[in-house]
């Protein structure tokens, strides 16, 4: 690889990533650039997605999305974290709550990855886009009946 970004890359099994702020950014959002897809060998930007539940367990992340993605720790502000029953298992569900707060992380992840985690976490969360304390816009995954945040 050539170019600028050619000293920022680290290598995983399974992608490099080149994790730094856009200088191009818009407003105070952090705009994440320069993430390389080594199966694809094309630089694709990333996409931020916040998780607060299973998303952060790195084996639930291998089975998920085939690789342990980094963490950079976040708050999601106006959210509080509930509960959703799903079969015989309960998970953590964002839900609105302009008195609240719900501390997790960023993930960067291809857009293909982020299909990946849209089937795993089904059609009870809606995946809507927010801005995080840090700035950082990402998505997240909600409650259906959250309104707002797009």
């Amino acid at each position: 690889m050539e170019g600028p970004a050619r000293g920022l890359l680290s290598s995983t099994s399974d992608a490099a990533f080149a994790l730094r702020p856009s200088l191009g950014c818009r407003s105070d959002r952090h705009v994440w650039a320069g993430q390389i897809d080594a199966n694809e060998g094309e630089v694709v930007v990333a996409e931020a997605l916040f998780v607060y539940g299973t998303l952060m367990d790195p084996e639930v992340q291998r089975r998920v999305i085939g690789r342990v993605v980094p963490l950079i720790p976040d708050t999601l502000a106006g959210y509080r974290k509930g509960e959703i029953v799903l079969g015989k298992n309960t998970y953590p569900i964002a839900v609105r709550d302009p008195d609240r707060e719900i501390a997790g992380a960023v993930m960067l992840l291809t857009p293909s990855e982020v299909r990946r985690t849209d089937r795993y976490e089904g059609k009870a969360y809606e995946r809507g886009r927010v801005v995080l304390t840090s700035g950082t816009e990402a998505w997240v995954y909600r409650s259906p009946e959250t309104d707002g945040g797009d």
